[in-house]
């Protein structure tokens, strides 16, 4: 994070100085990141908000970061939703079914027991060839019998 004895300037660095580069923004990325690792949430939301991309990986993935940090901090209604847009904007196998479901529980914890089915109904429907796809009947009853 912040460098190391060898000039290694670290992400926090390499943020500020280059601000407005590439380098910057991955820099954000990593930091980000990082900060959630480390369960520093509120820091992570921080470097996370200060990425940018458009590209249907990376952003997505960031974005679900940043869902989960908002879960992690309590705002699970803030959380559900960004993991929701996260889905969405990755629209891919490997990464919608996995924020569907993360989803999905922190629809269940709020009481929202009709979009936690919609959630992962949609993982049965749409990404039904994902490794989520297989164990996803299990979370629709569980929500369903509430």
């Amino acid at each position: 994070m912040n460098g190391d004895s060898l000039g290694y300037k670290g992400f926090l660095k390499v943020a500020n100085e280059f601000s407005g580069t590439k380098a910057a923004n991955l820099a954000n990325a990593y930091a980000g990141i990082s900060y959630a690792k480390l369960g520093k949430y509120e820091e992570a939301v921080k470097f996370l908000d200060s990425f940018s991309a458009d590209d249907l990986l990376v952003a997505p993935a960031i974005m679900g970061t940043i869902g989960n940090c908002y879960a992690e901090m309590g705002q699970l209604d803030k959380a559900a939703a960004l993991l929701m847009k996260a889905a969405d904007k990755a629209d891919s196998q490997a990464l919608s079914p996995i924020y569907l479901i993360q989803a999905g529980q922190l629809f269940e914890k709020l009481g929202k027991n009709s979009e936690a089915i919609k959630a992962y109904t949609l993982v049965k429907e749409k990404y039904y060839q994902s490794f989520q796809a297989m164990d996803v009947d299990k979370y629709i009853e569980r929500a369903s019998a509430k």
